[in-house]
């Protein structure tokens, strides 16, 4: 079960450093590989199934309910020295077949280190042909690997990622959402094996010109 914990909480810190809200201090290194979770297999719901299927059939506009993240993202830390710096990007690729969000983090060298850790991860959401439900797969250059489904709250914009576990694996949900002051709002919950999800880390994001 510790075992199982360390890995959990090492891959809830490498995804929710998408954005890098405001990070005083890196993790260490876990060397061993968080087990690949499948993406489930359970139908969405049926308002979220019919939502999907109505974007598709307006021209083809299926990441409509995504637009909110398109664009450049810095996180909106503090600015203090030895926080790290992340910056994300979300864009359409493959002529608009699949949304990606490209992302990279800088963690500062901790007392006594000559150089910081640099953290790298690509996520690609997309459609399966004649498959109205949106799914994602994550992978990082850390060797790690989640699938995950996502949903479309009501509360609009938002957007739901969620990995499916097991007896043996834990479950992640990423949720982002715009706030009314334009900053993107990050969620990021964990459940234990057989669990229920608690707040792991919350953060925010600020549009950025810069690429």
């Amino acid at each position: 079960m510790s075992q199982c914990i360390i890995r959990c909480s090492m891959i809830t810190v490498v995804v929710a450093a998408m954005l890098l809200m405001s990070s005083p201090a890196r993790s260490e290194t876990v060397q061993s590989q968080v087990p690949p979770s499948s993406a489930t297999q359970s139908p969405a719901p049926e308002s979220q199934a019919a939502r999907s299927q109505a974007i598709q059939s307006q021209g083809g506009k299926q990441w409509a309910p995504f637009e909110f993240l398109l664009g450049n993202w810095i996180g909106a830390g503090t600015g203090q020295p030895g926080e790290a710096v992340g910056r994300t990007s979300f864009s359409k690729e493959l002529g608009g077949n699949i949304l990606v969000r490209k992302n990279r983090v800088e963690f500062p060298p901790k007392p006594g280190e000559k150089s910081g850790i640099v953290h790298e991860d690509l996520l690609l959401v997309y459609q399966q042909p004649g498959d109205s439900t949106y799914r994602a797969i994550y992978f990082d250059n850390e060797s790690h690997v989640i699938n995950y489904v996502v949903s479309l709250p009501a509360k609009h914009p938002a957007a739901v990622f969620e990995s499916e576990g097991s007896d043996k694996a834990p479950r992640f949900r990423l949720v982002y959402s715009l706030g009314p002051d334009g900053l993107l709002n990050v969620d990021f919950l964990i459940a234990p094996p057989g669990g229920e999800f608690r707040a792991y880390t919350t953060g925010k994001a600020r549009r950025s010109e810069q690429k």
